[in-house]
């Protein structure tokens, strides 16, 4: 999962952690060792480098050009899209990425897990 990525530093989940105390310590780093977090929650109209430069007040002569998939459209069946949101809600993901949102966003999600 990616929040056992963010805390063990590998995607296994080999902890003995409960979820809401992974969430809980997943927070808690953030809130210790980052000064800027951003998730990418789809509505932004720019990509990642813009919204650093507009954040930083940075300028960049160049033209920062946004990534696409050059073979076409990414197509997901309905069967993986479910699977994936089960597991990362069983994971702990989806929780944490919604107290990220609440926290460093102002979204009221996070309120569930109390």
């Amino acid at each position: 999962s990616q929040l056992d990525g963010f805390l063990f530093n590998n995607s296994e989940n080999n902890s003995s952690m409960d979820m809401k105390e992974k969430v809980r310590r997943g927070i808690q780093l953030l809130r210790d060792h980052f000064e800027v977090v951003m998730v990418d929650d789809g509505r932004s109209q720019g990509n990642l480098a813009e919204e650093i430069l507009r954040i930083t007040g940075w300028s960049s002569q160049s033209v920062v050009k946004k990534a696409t998939v050059s073979d076409g459209e990414l197509v997901y069946s309905k069967d993986l899209v479910s699977s994936y949101g089960k597991m990362s809600t069983k994971n702990g993901d989806a929780d944490f990425i919604d107290a990220v949102n609440h926290i460093y966003h102002n979204r009221l999600g996070f309120l569930m897990l109390q």
